[in-house]
């Protein structure tokens, strides 16, 4: 296995048994400045980076002062060869959450020099704080029939497993996160949350280090069974899904093990049935059964959200998805799948403000420039349209851009500019969906219908049917014999 050398995560002596812990309260948000977790005030831990929390950290801890760039390169990087970039990515993050939440310029830039943190600070707590315990307070006591009971549960577990039956099980409470255990988990979620292939590569060296530090935690494996799964999926076309399905399999297993009531074990469970097991019945009770045990796990949401839209579920998809969001703000995914749900569901102004969302987050997340461009136009923001179009045309989906922009070009008049963009769809793909739509749009429909007609038939009358038929809805429907009237 590759090895971990990030400095946020590297080997390092524990902590004294017993530890000051400072927390901050601003706003809706605490801020334990020890531990780099920062909150909402009912208590939800918003999933940032170690680097990012220690960035605002430094901040708050200071209000009113000027934190310099070198001195923020130093807290928080240490020794690394890093830029200041680094810190205006921190705080660019920073920025985002802390206005999603009401509190939009609290931090301010001195130029040349760093930042300033301008809200109002208050330290609500100093105290003495034990680490947390790693095993169920019977367990550490060693009573013999706690250790019993949980090797019952671990073997019943693995037997229901192996005939495909999980029911809910009264066990144990599985124990916390250590510390560092809790820093590895958020860094990989992160990365998790990226999904491209080699930031999903990280989070499953990340989730490995979770389990190699809380190895009776159900966590870390679910975390690995949950990068496997993103890692089959998003490498759809360069991978054999296989191993990395059965590699999912076992962790899950594993996770369920520690923890039969972990919500995030039963939500990789859920996964799994859909993805391998074509199970979607045992998928939906699956993640039903997740919410049930843990209403605030963010991912239970988000992918409970997707299956519903990916069966046409839009009004229960949005709802699972707006509710992953407000879990988890910095989730570029969630934002992304909120900005499908809203397009399908012919709400271009959500479908505009979730797609920019996902591209502030990442800029380079898959398909949410060309979703963004979509929304516009259909919006009648055809200059908007066109500008993410052509954005397109500078990253790893230039080649869908061309016809995109022949349609747009279309719309408002630019022929020639039309005609170029469409011979290079053409050249690129000449049998693609979009392609056709961009020859309906130009006046080709025989062209058009023709390419659609060797494609399995759009789903022209369901709630995923893309909102761009309805143009050209009287023509699909008579394409088997005389064209009707487009209007």
């Amino acid at each position: 296995m590759e090895r971990i050398d990030d400095a946020s995560v590297a080997d390092r002596p524990l902590r004294n048994l017993q530890e000051v812990v400072k927390r901050y309260a601003f706003g809706p948000f605490l801020l334990d400045a020890q531990r780099s977790v920062l909150s909402l005030g009912d208590g939800a831990p918003l999933p940032l980076g170690p680097r990012v929390v220690s960035t605002l950290a430094a901040l708050v801890e200071r209000p009113g002062a000027v934190v310099t760039k070198d001195e923020l390169l130093d807290r928080v990087w240490g020794c690394a060869d890093v830029g200041e970039s680094n810190v205006a990515q921190c705080v660019y993050t920073l920025r985002k959450v802390l206005r999603e939440h009401g509190l939009d310029g609290a931090i301010a830039t001195v130029p040349r020099r760093g930042y300033r943190f301008t809200a109002p600070v208050e330290l609500t707590a100093v105290s003495i704080a034990p680490p947390p315990s790693r095993m169920p307070a019977a367990a550490a006591g060693h009573a013999p029939w706690a250790v019993t009971r949980w090797a019952s549960v671990a073997v019943a577990t693995l037997v229901l497993l192996a005939v495909g039956a999980v029911p809910t099980v009264q066990a144990q409470t599985p124990p916390s996160l250590s510390a560092r255990g809790n820093e590895l988990y958020r860094l990989a979620r992160y990365y998790w949350n990226l999904r491209t292939l080699p930031n999903l590569a990280k989070s499953a060296r990340l989730f490995a280090a979770v389990v190699k530090s809380d190895p009776r935690n159900p966590l870390g494996y679910a975390g690995q069974a949950d990068a496997d799964l993103m890692i089959a999926d998003y490498g759809v076309h360069k991978l054999n899904a296989t191993p990395y399905y059965a590699r999912a399999r076992r962790e899950v297993r594993r996770a369920l093990v520690l923890g039969p009531d972990s919500a995030a074990a039963h939500t990789s469970l859920a996964m799994l049935r859909a993805a391998d097991d074509h199970d979607i019945s045992g998928a939906f009770a699956e993640f039903r059964h997740a919410i049930a045990l843990d209403p605030n796990y963010a991912v239970a949401h988000h992918w409970y959200g997707t299956l519903l839209f990916q069966r046409g579920r839009l009004a229960e998809a949005s709802f699972e998805l707006h509710r992953a969001i407000e879990l988890d703000p910095v989730s570029a995914a969630t934002s992304a799948w909120l900005a499908e749900a809203s397009y399908y569901d012919h709400r271009y102004g959500d479908a505009i403000t979730y797609s920019r969302r996902a591209l502030d987050l990442d800029p380079r997340r898959h398909g949410a420039l060309e979703r963004l461009g979509l929304a516009y136009e259909l919006a009648g923001d055809f200059p908007r349209a066109i500008a993410a179009f052509e954005r397109m045309l500078n990253g790893p989906e230039a080649d869908r851009a061309p016809a995109l922009l022949a349609e747009a070009f279309t719309r408002v008049g630019r022929y020639a500019d039309a005609c170029a963009a469409l011979r290079q769809a053409l050249r690129l793909h000449p049998r693609d969906y979009d392609t056709a739509l961009a020859l309906l749009a130009a006046g080709q429909r025989a062209r058009g219908l023709a390419i659609l007609a060797r494609m399995p038939r759009p789903q022209e009358d369901t709630p995923l049917a893309d909102p761009r038929i309805d143009r050209f809805r009287a023509a699909l429907r008579g394409r088997s014999g005389v064209l009707a009237p487009t209007g």
